[in-house]
C-alpha cells in the first residue's frame, strides 16, 4: 500500500525525524515516539482512500 498523495507528509515527518535524531543528537525513541501519532494517521488516511485489492489468480495479476 502506498501513501498516494500523503507522500509529501510522509517524507515530511521522515526528514524531520532524520534531522532531529542524527544532526541534532535527539533521543531516537522519543523522536520516534513523538512521530508515530503523526505516521499512522497518514497510513490511516492512506488505507481509507485505497482502492480494492486484487482478485485472486493464478501468476500474474490480471489486466481488467
Amino acid at each position: 500500500m502506498g501513501t498516494r498523495d500523503l507522500g509529501g507528509k510522509f517524507n515530511q515527518i521522515y526528514t524531520d525525524s532524520f534531522e532531529r535524531i542524527v544532526l541534532g543528537g535527539e533521543d531516537v525513541h522519543g523522536v520516534l515516539a513523538e512521530e508515530a501519532t503523526a505516521l499512522k494517521a497518514i497510513i490511516d488516511q492512506a488505507r481509507r482512500h485505497a482502492g480494492r485489492p486484487d482478485k485472486p489468480s493464478d501468476g500474474a495479476c490480471p489486466v481488467d
